[in-house]
């Protein structure tokens, strides 16, 4: 398949070892079952279900966050300000200052 204009033809793919290659494409709804994106530029996506890490084991490793905003971690770092209404801490904690 060919295409262009005023003697200009291409191939806006090719099919080489069976895998496909497209030179440019543009899919207006699409599911997918499993991907493998090198350096991805996402600029918007709406998720249906959780997001979370290959890992991920409640309690024990990876991360999650869910659709309706919960979130775990098995090891973070945050910085800036922290808005929580209740916790609990287990180990050391330090502070500069506590009202």
């Amino acid at each position: 398949m060919l295409s262009g204009q005023n003697g200009k033809k291409f191939s806006p793919f090719a099919v080489k070892n069976n895998q496909v290659f497209i030179r440019e494409g543009f899919i207006q709804d699409a599911t997918i079952g499993s991907a493998q994106i090198k350096e991805a530029a996402i600029t918007n996506t709406k998720i249906g279900g959780p997001l979370q890490s290959t890992n991920w084991a409640a309690g024990r490793s990876g991360w999650k966050i869910e659709k309706a905003g919960h979130a775990e971690f098995n090891d973070a770092t945050f910085r800036g300000t922290i808005y929580a209404t209740d916790g609990w801490f287990k180990g050391t904690v330090s502070a500069d200052k506590i009202e």
